[in-house]
């Protein structure tokens, strides 16, 4: 999850012809460049297009998001509705702190919690290579990036032993689901070791797949990647590469090297080798070919189904 803070450009055609411009002029010219996009908004729908989730995003001077407000509207069961806000700060060059704001809804109850809080450790690239929260229960997660691209997440503790439960309370907000899977999270192996981890490989500049593991020699479902239709995953605030791939999160760009492309599909087998299956991806662009809205296709005779909505703005 990943890619930086940097936006890609997209090329304008001028409008006015300057008679008498010499070759030096001409390429003057071609070399203006106009204004990035970032991501302002993200409608998030469910397969059955009856609830959505509002995300609006709020970026800072430097083009780092700085907040983000999510509202969860359920029009046939009002008593589920319930927002949420995250807030970001940069302290320093290696430092970014998220502070988590809002109200949890457990089978229609409405939880006030306090406000809980990541502090995520970045390198000189800007990557975020550890993160942990400041709840009793909280572990810490660690990056790895091979070239730049994200190779290996794990999860330390430094206890001896953990409920599943507590562990998975511990992660909240939008890096939850760039962890392993929580489940199986019920003892250490000591301080300083992976439990349990997930492994990422990339290939000409594109995730090809990625596995959950652990030091026992465990592997879970193994999700692939093809790439065909090459659709760019154009820089834009946000990674839409990990939006697309991990659902629940809205990951920032601050996770290695992005993806080149979005992908076509997505392919899981799990770990027996007893079922698999596919979820096709289809991309709506605008005339700049920034992606606005994505659709995905299950197998069987699901119909295919919108699943994200995306609104721009020019970036400050």
């Amino acid at each position: 999850m990943h890619v930086r803070n940097y936006f890609l450009l997209f090329l304008i055609v001028l409008g006015v012809v300057v008679s008498g411009c010499n070759k030096d002029d001409k390429l003057e010219n071609d070399e203006i460049k106009p204004e990035a996009r970032q991501i302002s908004r993200i409608d998030r729908y469910d397969e059955k297009q009856n609830n959505v989730e509002i995300c609006t995003l709020t970026y800072d001077s430097q083009g780092r998001i700085a907040e983000i407000a999510s509202e969860y509207l359920y029009p046939e069961d009002p008593e589920w509705e319930w927002e949420w806000r995250e807030s970001y700060s940069y302290p320093d060059a290696g430092t970014l702190v998220i502070t988590y704001f809002g109200d949890t809804n457990y089978d229609g109850k409405i939880d006030s919690q306090d406000d809980y809080v990541e502090t995520a450790t970045l390198n000189d690239s800007g990557y975020v290579t550890s993160v942990k929260g400041n709840n009793e229960f909280a572990t810490e997660s660690r990056f790895v990036y091979t070239d730049g691209y994200l190779t290996k997440t794990g999860v330390f503790d430094n206890e001896d032993v953990k409920a599943a439960s507590a562990v998975k309370s511990a992660y909240g907000g939008m890096l939850k689901n760039l962890l392993p899977d929580r489940k199986a999270l019920t003892k250490s192996k000591g301080a300083d070791e992976y439990f349990k981890y997930t492994v990422y490989e990339w290939k000409d500049g594109s995730l090809a797949s990625w596995q959950n593991r652990d030091t026992d020699g465990w592997k879970g479902n193994l999700y692939t990647y093809a790439y065909d239709l090459k659709i760019r995953n154009k820089p834009c605030g946000i990674d839409l590469f990990w939006l697309i791939t991990d659902e629940e999160t809205i990951p920032l760009n601050m996770f290695g090297k992005s993806s080149q492309y979005l992908p076509d599909t997505e392919s899981f087998q799990d770990e027996d080798g007893l079922y698999a299956a596919t979820i096709a991806y289809r991309y709506e662009r605008d005339d700049s070919d920034y992606v606005t809205k994505i659709f995905e296709k299950r197998k069987g005779n699901v119909p295919e189904s919108l699943k994200y909505q995306i609104t721009y703005q020019v970036a400050e």
